[in-house]
């Protein structure tokens, strides 16, 4: 699958409360683009969702760390 497509089937799961499946996707595609602030972001809102709010604050931090302006 191409990223993009990898990127939506993550979010799809996410949505639909897979959230240990949509963990793995997203961390297969951080494996692949460690430097995406939009992964980090997508990661942090997924960790958020299932209360690892420790997890999700540093991914937040990673997030804002590789692109500064990235709302």
């Amino acid at each position: 699958k191409n990223h993009t497509d990898h990127l939506q089937l993550a979010r799809n799961l996410h949505a639909s409360g897979q959230l240990a499946q949509a963990h793995k996707h997203y961390m297969d595609l951080l494996k692949l683009h460690p430097h995406s602030a939009e992964l980090y972001n997508e990661l942090a809102n997924l960790l958020t969702d299932g209360q690892h709010f420790e997890l999700a604050v540093k991914a937040y931090l990673k997030a804002i760390q590789i692109s500064p302006d990235h709302s």
